[in-house]
């Protein structure tokens, strides 16, 4: 390998290569200067992971298997009303289930984050699932691909299909929606990370055919429950029948539930299909990875969790919020019940799950590493996050991989 780190006392150490910070120029030319940091912070790292093939097709195979979980424990959260268990009053469940059993609405976008796949073989656990308003799309799809072909591995094959699969899962939504005129409003919260993930989501829909495309911000949209969803422009009134949202739809069911009835009207009266679908608030839960591991405890991807620590006795365990961002009021404990790490936030108020502690691949700098996985119309790319400390959060850099 060309320009390895030399670092051979750690096994991910032994799998990190340079590659050249991608110029301020060059992100301005994409469109995505936002990313080039400042010197306070710089997001995206100047080291590529190197991987095997086997260590690829080992992510995919865990997100396949995830994935398959993940749809069997919503069946199961629809048909035994288990709402409650993942945060959620009974008010959801009218929508929930609507859009679950109508195949226009199609879940379109999410990304699995694992911890482990660097170091010993089966070391694969999901942590969490982002199945609702996932993000980092920009710096996995086009900025990862620039950090390849600037290093001395532009030769190298990369799992990065990203963009052509946010496409083609375009595409499908429009094959199963053929009553709906290809008209689509992109929304952010305001937020330049946000606004850059519904830029890329922009392109990927023109190239998809959707004849009419826009961006806003959320409160700029028009929701009315007889007519559907629009944007006021210079020339009037614009309707669309599909709606992309920065929103998550758990935000909507606890904080504004006067929009959530809108939108429940809208849907189910069949005038605009919303993406990602409601039932994706049961995603968002990480309620669902106690669920999952009360339904399928064989799974070696699943990690043991629970509603009390107790359960967790004598093992270095994780307290999550239901409902949770960028690592915010995370804690870990270690096997004794004492706090090795913590981290505060604006979501403590919610309940709290117990999962069991499994330390993620480490380089010899003590950063810790954590993949995501992403998937639309099929499982389409890998990226990592990493940090010095034991909680990804905000502050995480983002590091790229190539495969060897």
């Amino acid at each position: 390998m060309e320009e390895a780190v030399v670092r051979q006392d750690h096994m991910v150490d032994k799998r990190i290569v340079k590659a050249p910070k991608i110029s301020q120029d060059r992100l301005r030319d994409m469109g995505l200067e936002w990313f080039y940091g400042t010197s306070e912070w710089d997001y995206l790292s100047e080291d590529l992971l190197v991987l095997s093939e086997a260590e690829v097709g080992a992510y995919q195979q865990a997100a396949d298997e995830c994935l398959d979980l993940i749809s069997r424990a919503t069946k199961h959260v629809i048909e035994k009303f288990r709402y409650a268990d993942l945060g959620f009053n009974s008010r959801v469940a009218k929508l929930v289930e609507y859009t679950w059993n109508h195949k226009g609405h199609l879940h379109f976008l999410g990304r699995l984050d694992f911890a482990g796949g660097l170091g010993e073989e089966g070391s694969i656990k999901l942590l969490e699932y982002n199945g609702d308003t996932c993000s980092m799309m920009p710096e996995s799809s086009a900025l990862q691909f620039e950090q390849k072909m600037g290093s001395g591995f532009a030769g190298n094959g990369q799992f990065n299909h990203i963009y052509q699969d946010i496409v083609k899962r375009f595409r499908e939504l429009l094959d199963a929606n053929q009553d709906k005129h290809p008209s689509i409003l992109l929304s952010h919260m305001g937020h330049p990370e946000d606004r850059l993930n519904i830029d890329f989501l922009y392109a990927a829909a023109i190239d998809a055919g959707f004849e009419v495309v826009d961006i806003c911000a959320m409160e700029q949209v028009v929701f009315s429950p007889d007519e559907g969803i629009f944007l006021e422009k210079e020339s009037g009134y614009v309707r669309y029948d599909f709606w992309y949202k920065m929103l998550p739809w758990e935000y909507t069911v606890s904080e504004e539930p006067e929009l959530y009835d809108l939108l429940e009207q809208i849907i189910m009266s069949d005038l605009a299909i919303v993406i990602n679908p409601p039932y994706s608030m049961i995603y968002q839960s990480k309620g669902l990875l106690k669920l999952l591991y009360e339904l399928f405890p064989e799974s070696p991807y699943l990690l043991p969790t629970y509603s009390n620590p107790v359960r967790l006795r004598g093992r270095a365990f994780v307290e999550k919020p239901y409902f949770g961002l960028e690592g915010e009021n995370i804690r870990i404990f270690d096997r004794n019940n004492e706090e090795l790490e913590v981290n505060s936030g604006d979501f403590g108020h919610n309940p709290m799950v117990y999962q069991e502690y499994v330390a993620l691949d480490k380089d010899s700098d003590e950063n810790i590493y954590q993949a995501g996985v992403f998937h639309a119309s099929s499982i389409n790319g890998l990226s990592f996050r990493r940090i010095d400390g034991l909680i990804i959060d905000e502050d995480a850099e983002f590091v790229g991989h190539v495969i060897e």
